[in-house]
């Protein structure tokens, strides 16, 4: 469009220096048309901004909702990590349990075994 209007400006500027009164007014007319063109165009982009940035402010809007979301799966998941921390350890001292039943039994069982004998 700066091309297009430069070489209108050109135009315009040497039908004033050389031209009729008729060409004169027809350039400035011309000119007119041209700069009314850019007001609209200036209008749709002003337009398309707005439009721009309510949608930029949405997009930041659902980014917040999902970091929220976001943080508040974190926290559960760590929450998870020690519940299941917890739940190893208790499991490990189950089987540490289980086992000393079992050698406890094992003796046992030996001890029995070697009266039995006797």
């Amino acid at each position: 469009m700066a091309t297009e209007f430069g070489k209108l400006l050109a135009d315009v500027m040497e039908s004033m220096l050389s031209g009729t009164q008729r060409e004169r007014w027809k350039a400035l007319i011309n000119i007119y048309g041209y700069h009314m063109t850019l007001q609209a165009s200036i209008g749709e982009l002003e337009s398309e901004l707005v439009t721009t940035k309510k949608k930029l402010t949405d997009c930041d809007a659902k980014i917040a909702e999902r970091d929220k979301a976001l943080n508040y799966m974190v926290h559960e998941l760590s929450r998870m990590e020690i519940d299941m921390d917890e739940l190893l350890k208790e499991m490990q001292w189950r089987l540490e349990n289980k086992n000393h039943r079992i050698d406890y039994l094992k003796q046992r069982i030996d001890e029995l075994e070697r009266e039995r004998e006797k």
